[in-house]
């Protein structure tokens, strides 16, 4: 059973703000006390072993104190030994099972048994060990990592210290392309950046100015310039030429000069995040004369108020965003209000964004294990002054909400009020579609409906416990898109989610405050489709050097996250399966290397088709179907 943690920390004043979390158990009662997820937990020993050797992919050379770490897939057990002066490495006393296998090095990309390019992040074979087996000669390569090197200039083009670039990679993550954080460096004396152990793939090079780099001195000269202008009456020698010592003018018609900064710059000199271009890395490559030069721009100030009760107020966030979409993956700024509902965003660069409040409720995350399911409950709580715990809050305030669309060009002061409006009603019932008894014990049901981020993440939100009578209602549900899950009584799964003529299950669950949505209908089955198989080479032999591949023949389905996307990698005797399929018509194939995620790119699904092979799958069916592959 797997223990969450969860710990936010906010600032409000003088105030610390944090997150703790209650457990709500649905199920059988755990066996185990809860462990901590983060620490890899000891195998039991048994009499397999497994050996080999670590070499650099670069030049073949021995990799002496590599770790060299074996995970069991089917479970966090895990144990790790260290290369010695040959590279070599050992690990005895393994039980019999199937494991992933690893070596990584500081300074190298980690590398998996079985990938078709080492050090890609791309899935590896799983071994396959019996009692008493020993292993020999399971050698890993582990390549140098790529590097993007280049230099940070100004608007004149001298070299800027102390700027942080960050190197965010494209990666498929939830079934969307989206940016993570890969790399970050900072900018020497001379301007240059080296951003190193970079895995393959396409990056986006952001560059951020400190704080303090924003140009206070020009604004400081240009004033003093315009004071001794003023004294010697407003013209003549005794004035400071700004324009002849080849600084722009910053001064707008009024008393007080705007406030202006360096903004984040993308790679190749752009401001606008949709507009950069990408790097792309190759294995080991270093890619050098990424340059980029800072833009002085007006920065604006964004100011508001949250309009409601008090209690509501103390509770809200405030998000900042880029209305015009930005990349996927960066993260929004917010803020929160004082007591009075105020808040302010400085330092906003020009262009349109988005302001959400959202307030109030707890958050429920959901963590599975087998038959149980462990609801995890957030509510917030604060600390006064000396750190020790504040007053109980008592129970959370209901979730509110409220957006508004706001504009900055440099010059003004935008001023917004936010007003918190109530959220919206999630209601249905429940029923079942399978052979035997149907369960009349609802206790254990629960509906929830987690929140779809921007890049395809599922948070904690919404919770609602079905009554006797198989009704559910969830309420103060703010707008979005969610991504619905029920938890079935034992034995069962869901089917479908019919959430006003769309299946949920299928696609995401948008909720707006137009929308009816009291008539949901959740129906669960007994009745699982599943589909296994042996993958064999053109001898025939099994071969687990493949990444399978089961999607939908309908491209309605396509969709990031989407249910009936699936992939496995065989085992090392080349067995697979697929369980817990919904009905319909499906395409089959092989791959020898696939970007993971990349299979619910629908363009990607269009290329497979030709080469896949076609099978229905019916409720219920047990379905055997081999594959073979040509090369």
């Amino acid at each position: 059973m797997r223990k969450v943690t969860l710990l936010s920390l906010f600032a409000a004043a003088v105030f610390a703000v944090a997150v703790s979390a209650e457990q709500v158990q649905v199920g059988r009662p755990p066996q185990m006390p809860p462990r901590d997820p983060n620490q890899p937990q000891q195998m039991p020993k048994g009499t397999a072993s497994i050996s080999g050797n670590v070499a650099s992919s670069n030049n073949g050379r021995p990799m002496r104190r590599a770790t060299v770490r074996i995970t069991s897939t089917t479970s966090p057990m895990s144990r790790t030994a260290l290369t010695d002066e040959k590279g070599n490495f050992e690990i005895k006393d393994l039980p019999a099972g199937e494991f992933n296998l690893r070596a990584s090095k500081p300074g190298y990309l980690e590398s998996i048994y079985g990938q078709k390019n080492p050090g890609s992040g791309r899935p590896g074979t799983p071994v396959s060990l019996k009692e008493a087996q020993h292993l020999e000669r399971v050698n890993l390569v582990i390549p140098k990592g790529g590097v993007i090197t280049g230099a940070i200039v100004d608007d004149v083009g001298e070299p800027t210290f102390g700027v942080t670039v960050r190197a965010l990679r494209w990666t498929w993550r939830n079934g969307e392309k989206t940016l993570v954080a890969a790399g970050n460096a900072t900018t020497d004396d001379r301007g240059i950046y080296r951003i190193p152990t970079l895995s393959p793939g396409d990056y986006i090079v952001m560059a951020t100015p400190r704080a303090d780099s924003v140009s206070d001195e020009m604004i400081a000269v240009e004033k003093m310039a315009a004071e001794m202008s003023g004294r010697a009456g407003g013209g003549g020698g005794g004035a400071i030429s700004i324009a002849a010592a080849g600084v722009p003018s910053l001064m707008s018609s009024g008393d007080e000069p705007p406030s202006t900064g360096f903004a984040p710059v993308f790679y190749p000199g752009t401001t606008l995040s949709n507009t950069a271009t990408s790097v792309t890395i190759g294995p080991a490559e270093e890619k050098i004369g990424i340059d980029v030069q800072l833009q002085l721009v007006p920065l604006g100030t964004i100011t508001g108020t949250v309009v409601g009760d008090l209690k509501a107020i103390q509770s809200t966030t405030v998000q900042l965003s880029d209305a015009n979409t930005g990349l996927p993956g960066l993260v929004a700024r917010t803020a929160r209000p004082d007591a009075n509902g105020k808040f302010t965003f400085t330092g906003v660069a020009p262009g349109a964004y988005n302001l959400t409040a959202k307030s109030g409720g707890n958050t429920t995350f959901v963590s599975a294990d087998g038959d149980r399911t462990m609801m995890f409950v957030t509510r917030e709580v604060r600390a006064d002054r000396s750190g020790g715990p504040g007053p109980d809050p008592g129970p959370p305030a209901p979730p509110m909400w409220a957006k508004s669309d706001v504009s900055v060009d440099g010059r003004t002061k935008t001023d917004v009020a936010l007003v918190l409006q109530p959220g919206m009603t999630v209601a249905g019932r429940v029923t079942f579609d399978g052979t035997g008894e149907i369960p009349t014990d609802f206790t254990q049901v629960r509906v929830l409906l987690g929140t779809a981020t921007a890049n395809g993440i599922i948070s904690g939100s919404s919770m609602g416990s079905v009554n006797a009578d198989g009704t559910f209602r969830i309420n103060d549900v703010l707008p979005g898109k969610y991504r619905v899950n029920a938890t079935p009584p034992r034995g069962w799964r869901a089917k479908t989610v019919d959430a006003a003529g769309r299946d949920a299950l299928d696609f995401l669950l948008d909720v707006q405050p137009q929308d009816d949505l009291s008539n949901v209908t959740i129906t669960f089955t007994n009745k699982p489709a599943e589909l296994t198989g042996t993958l064999t080479d053109q001898s025939g032999q099994p071969t687990a050097d493949y990444t399978i591949v089961l999607f939908a023949a309908d491209q309605k389905y396509w969709t990031p996250q989407s249910r009936r996307i699936l992939t496995t990698r065989p085992a090392t005797d080349g067995k697979f399966s697929f369980r817990d399929l919904p009905p319909g018509d499906y395409r089959l194939v092989a791959l020898d290397d696939a970007e993971p995620g990349s299979w619910f790119d629908p363009e990607f699904l269009k290329q497979l088709v030709q080469a896949s092979m076609s099978l229905t799958m019916t409720e219920g069916l047990r379905k055997t179907q081999d594959l073979r592959v040509n090369k």
